[in-house]
């Protein structure tokens, strides 16, 4: 299995909207909070179209083609090294047939998230044997403080630390 290359301040970390988008105040504040949080820390933060652009009568962010776009656009920017997802909810897995797997082969990047996520990971896992992290999606960053989960999330992709705990 290919691991990618640990994340370091000055690194550009992505956010995309895989399932759900966020539309509540509540929820924006926490993604600005969490934006500045890491950037802080020395990392660019992008988020993609569809995370603030709300949600159909079903709960996506955009439709199938579309969040696939989104995705692959920052699995081919080799500026970005991780990538994000804004939330859980239900569809993930319809895009799955888009997904530029062989462009993530040849440029390996972490991609973090939980939930309806899990499709996402296991499919990228087990299709370009490229390692993949479930843990805190980007919403968890704008808490203060960051729970165990966060910190010990960004410790894995930032190669501080290889031990996977259960809070």
């Amino acid at each position: 299995m290919i691991f990618p290359k640990f994340i370091k301040p000055g690194d550009t970390i992505a956010v995309t909207a895989l399932s759900r988008g966020m539309e509540e105040e509540t929820e924006i504040i926490r993604f600005e909070s969490g934006k500045a949080a890491l950037e802080n820390l020395g990392y660019k933060v992008i988020f993609t179209d569809n995370v603030f652009a709300g949600n159909d009568r079903f709960g996506r962010s955009a439709p199938a083609k579309e969040k696939a776009r989104q995705l692959n656009k920052l699995i081919r920017d080799p500026s970005v090294r991780a990538i994000y997802s804004a939330g859980g909810g239900d569809f993930l897995a319809e895009i799955l047939p888009y997904v530029d797997v062989e462009a993530f082969k040849k440029d390996p990047k972490w991609i973090q998230g939980f939930s309806d996520n899990t499709s996402i990971l296991y499919y990228l896992a087990t299709k370009a044997d490229v390692a993949t992290a479930y843990g805190a999606n980007f919403g968890d960053f704008g808490m203060e403080p960051w729970g165990k989960s966060v910190k010990n999330g960004l410790a894995l992709l930032e190669g501080r630390t290889t031990k996977q705990t259960s809070f």
